[in-house]
This record gives C-alpha cells, structure tokens and sequence, in this order.
C-alpha cells in the first residue's frame, strides 16, 4: 500500500464514496422499501425511460407500483392518468429537482427505503398502504412544530422518524435538505389550509404521512354534475353513485378524498382539489358523478 501513489489513493476513495452513495440510494437490502408520491408531476424527457405498462380506461396505480416493485432498475416511475399509461426510470429525484415538471393528470411515484424499522411496526402503521407519503417539493406548513430534529441526513430519514413517532400522531414533516431539519407536526395541509405554504428555492419538502390515522372531523361530499376524476388510482363496479362513495369510506389501500361515478362504474382516487389545486378543471363526461370529500377538523389529537 505504501507504494501506492496518493493520486490513485484518492481515485479508490472516491470511486468507494460514489458506490456507497448508490447502495444507499438504490439497494434497500435489509431494509423496508415502499413508494412516496408527488402530484401533478413527472420528469422531464431529458430523462431516460422505459415504458411499463399500458391499459387504456382501466385504473392501473397497483398494477405499476408492483411492477416497479419487481424491477430492481425501477427507482421511479410516472403515472399519466389520461392514457392509463406508466414509464419506469432508473433513476430517483435526488439531485435531480430541476429535471421535474408539472405534468397535468400525471403523478410521479418514487421508491423510498426506510432502514431501522421493523416490518412489524411498520405493518402496524401502513397496513396494506400502497404509498406512504405525499411530497410536495418547496412547500412546508408554517408553524404546528410539534418536535423539530436536526442532522437528519435525508428526506427518507425525516420520514421514518415521522412514521415511527410515539410521543404524537405525526401526520405531517417538513424537510429542510439545506439546513438537514426535521420539523414533524400532528397537523397537516388539510387541518391547516393557511399555513400551507409554497417557497420555490427554500430546499424544503412538505410530506405528508398517509399512514397516520386522520383526527377527529365532521366529514361531507360535495358532488358536482357531469364530472369525473383527475387521476383515478382505483376502478371498480358500483351500483349507484351512493355505493361508490360507501366504497370510498372503505378503501384502506390509500386515503379516499375523490370519487366519480358513471355507467356503473366507480372510480375512486387518492387526490382532491387540496393536490390538484383550486383552479383545476375536471374531465367533462354527461351523466357521471364527481363527489370530493370535505372534512371540518376539529383539535388534533
């Protein structure tokens, strides 16, 4: 080793480094790996990709979760809704924030892996979940810090210490992967509508835990006429439009917040106006049913 020169040293040191950094960012051996999701997001063409599945009118989330699931070089994948189409990347959004773009009607999934955490806990918390966090890129809720932790080294950390808080319910986090903060709350976007707050350039993640239980709230639809879902994660058989929203109260495998309903056939989603946006306009389809739940929450627990 001592006659080694130091410049070759320091090519096995960094070559070492960058490997390491990939095991951790790719190989979750050991570990629990599942899926966060961003909304009405994709990544750009610059990125490389390969088509996955395409089932045109049908609702196909599980089906793509579970065939990214099975391939080792999916790392993330993009959801278009309006096709009923997905595409796999060998890659994930770590360094990679300016190569994702709004995308209407497209939902962008990407493996996360948390370490340290026993598959029956996790089990207990996420029960058959098929996504466990929503992310909203430079976005936090301002205030409701119900216990802040800092030198969390990444976004996934911040997660974990979310899902397996004890002291409260988490139902929220904000990383700060500038400064390394995690600032966890038991409140979320919902409970506290105004202080959502979006800061481009502020290195901050909202994400939102979808395995916590909701708090105590006075829960209604508002349907809307002629109208269909956005993004439909599930499809199944309804006899009326009451049935369908029954089967939206019963979904364990995301958290219900939409429903259609057209022709017998009952579209359930885990998005609503609070991820689309306000100002978003829905698919126009004569005779269906759109009905979006609307909750009034009162203290967190």
């Amino acid at each position: 080793m001592a006659n080694v020169p130091w410049f070759s040293l320091l090519t096995m040191v960094t070559i070492s480094a960058t490997l390491s950094f990939m095991a951790d960012a790719q190989d979750c051996f050991g570990g629990i790996e599942t899926f966060e999701k961003m909304v009405s997001m994709s990544f750009s063409g610059v990125v490389s990709y390969k088509s996955m599945l395409q089932q045109p009118g049908q609702a196909i989330t599980r089906d793509c979760i579970n065939l990214c699931k099975q391939q080792a070089a999916c790392l993330s994948f993009s959801l278009n809704y309006t096709s009923s189409s997905c595409i796999s990347y060998n890659v994930n959004s770590v360094g990679r924030g300016d190569d994702i773009i709004v995308a209407k009607a497209v939902n962008f999934y990407e493996k996360i892996c948390f370490r340290g955490v026993s598959k029956q806990a996790f089990d207990s918390a996420c029960r058959d979940r098929l996504w466990v966090f929503d992310r909203v890129r430079e976005a936090y809720l301002d205030g409701h810090v119900d216990k802040e932790t800092k030198n969390v080294r990444t976004k996934e950390d911040c997660e974990k210490l979310c899902i397996t808080e004890e002291r409260f319910r988490c139902r929220s986090a904000d990383y700060d992967e500038i400064q390394h903060i995690c600032r966890m709350s038991r409140e979320t976007r919902r409970t506290k509508p105004n202080a959502f707050r979006v800061a481009p350039g502020s290195g901050r993640n909202y994400l939102e835990n979808q395995c916590a239980p909701p708090p105590p709230a006075s829960c209604r639809y508002e349907t809307k006429q002629d109208a269909t879902l956005l993004t439909p994660d599930h499809l199944q058989f309804a006899a009326s439009a009451t049935d369908c929203m029954d089967q939206c109260d019963a979904e364990t495998a995301f958290n219900c917040w939409s429903y259609s309903y057209v022709d017998n056939r009952c579209q359930l989603s885990g998005d609503s106006s609070v991820t689309w946006g306000k100002d978003v306009t829905l698919p126009s389809h004569p005779g269906a049913v759109y009905g979006e739940l609307k909750c009034f929450f009162e203290q967190c627990d």
